[in-house]
Order: structure tokens, then C-alpha cells, then sequence
């Protein structure tokens, strides 16, 4: 995968493909054991999942935008409905949940859409990672943070990750500047 990076890349930049031929010229990208890596630094107990999802969506609230935005939550027992939404979805996170669970309860599956209702990944371990795949998916595929959610993942890939920092919004410097201060 090192190797094929910068070809790779220079193809979604100039030739901006769509998501379908993108997964389907370069599948190793959207195989789980391909990001398997990526997720294990987020595999450890259920509790840390629930916590880690708990902080992203008061990220998102604090920075004035919805959580739903992103993560869209499902009932396993509406398959015909949730093929119908989860095709008309743009971008996001998608958990199905059991017929009856509460949120202590793992998901019956995680995945990942991004654009015009393909899944490019799922059965992810948790909404956190499946965040962290989805920013990196979008950075690696040149695509625009939705408009919904600029901040949060600006504050994502700017606070987070530290990638291009020196180009911040107002109110992502000043989040950081809080963040700075507090240490």
C-alpha cells in the first residue's frame, strides 16, 4: 500500500473518480484487514468504546453542529427501511442496534458510508474508529468535509491528528487555545 500512495493519490486528485469505481479499482483500501491496524489502537473494552463515542458526540455538540449528522443510528428489524435511508445517506457512520438493546449493548454492526449510499466499510469494532476511518478515508480520497460537521473535523484533523495545523478556523484556534491552556 506504501507503494501504490502517491499513484494513488495523484489518480483521485486529477481523475476525481467516483466512490464505487474508487472501491472497486482499489478494494485492498476498504478490506477490513487493511485497516485492522488503524482500529486496534481502539480495540480494548467495550466501556472505552462507549466512552470514546460519548466524547466525539459532545465534540460535535460543543462545536454547535449534530451528532446526527454523523453517526446514524438503526434498528436491525427495519431492514426494509434502513436499505431505502442508508442509500439516500451521503456520508457517515451507521450502528444497527438489536431489536430491544440499550447502548451498553454492542451494535450488531458499525460500518462506514461515504458517498452517494455506498458502504465502503463495516462491522468496524466502534463508532470511534469508524470516525477515525471515515477522516481518513475522506483525506485519502480528497473528499470535502460535509458542511454539516466542517468543525468537527476540522478540530479532527487539525487538534487530533496535528496534520496542516498552521490554517485553522476561528473557532477551532480558539478550542485549541483552551486546550492549550488547560495542560
Amino acid at each position: 500500500m506504501a507503494h501504490t500512495f502517491a499513484y494513488r493519490r495523484q489518480e483521485v486528485v486529477n481523475q476525481e473518480p467516483r466512490i464505487k469505481d474508487f472501491k472497486d479499482r482499489w478494494p485492498a483500501l476498504f478490506q477490513h484487514k487493511e485497516t485492522a491496524d488503524i482500529m486496534d489502537i481502539f480495540d480494548q473494552t467495550e466501556d472505552i468504546h462507549l466512552r470514546r463515542e460519548c466524547v466525539l458526540r459532545a465534540l460535535i455538540i460543543f462545536l454547535g453542529e449534530d451528532p446526527d449528522e454523523l453517526i446514524k443510528e438503526y434498528l436491525d428489524s427495519r431492514t426494509d427501511d434502513l436499505q431505502k435511508e442508508m442509500e439516500e445517506l451521503t456520508m457517515g457512520v451507521f450502528v444497527i442496534r438489536k431489536e430491544g438493546e440499550g447502548l451498553q449493548e454492542p451494535p450488531a454492526d458499525i460500518g462506514i458510508i461515504i458517498i452517494e449510499g455506498v458502504e465502503v466499510l463495516n462491522e468496524l469494532p466502534s463508532v470511534a474508529s469508524a470516525c477515525a476511518l471515515l477522516l481518513g478515508l475522506l483525506y485519502a480520497l480528497n473528499i470535502a468535509y460535509p458542511k454539516p460537521l466542517h468543525f468537527t473535523f476540522e478540530v479532527l484533523q487539525k487538534i487530533i491528528m496535528q496534520l496542516d495545523q498552521h490554517k485553522m478556523s476561528a473557532k477551532v484556534q480558539s478550542l485549541y487555545g483552551r486546550l492549550q491552556s488547560s495542560e
